[in-house]
């Protein structure tokens, strides 16, 4: 089991901190998510994730149809697309930004929003900023 992990699936092998937490075993590589969307895609990915580990401990978690960021707790996802990514987060409060494409109240306390990564410009500290609160939480 890794470091902040308190159960392994028995039938993905894939690690989570909650015991018997709901998942898909359907796990794919992280080439699969880039296929046909182009080299500068797959180049905007790596830059979030050499970002990221700069702020902390990072584990990747590819599955069917997204790639899952987590630290201690999943804190974010990535939803390849052609030219883009889609990074999808949470927070505690609504976050107003032209940046933010879209949002959804989860819980009383608990609101996901969605990014759009176009560029490397668009992985600035703001982005890092509210990636890093998401980190902090306890999904």
């Amino acid at each position: 089991m890794r470091s902040g992990s308190t159960w392994t699936c028995p039938e993905c092998g894939r690690h989570f901190a909650k015991t018997k937490q709901w998942h898909s075993c359907e796990v794919r590589g992280i080439d699969d998510h880039f296929r046909g969307k182009g080299a500068e895609t797959r180049s905007l990915f790596d830059t979030l994730v050499r970002r990221l580990k700069e702020t902390g401990p990072l584990r990747i978690d590819a599955v069917r149809t997204s790639i899952n960021l987590i630290s201690r707790h999943h804190f974010g996802g990535v939803r390849v697309r052609a030219g883009y990514l889609r990074v999808g987060f949470l927070a505690t409060e609504r976050i107003l930004s032209p940046r933010i494409v879209h949002t959804e109240v989860i819980g009383t306390n608990c609101i996901g929003h969605t990014v759009l990564i176009r560029t490397t410009a668009d992985i600035d500290r703001e982005l890092l900023g509210w990636l890093s609160r998401a980190r902090a939480l306890r999904s």
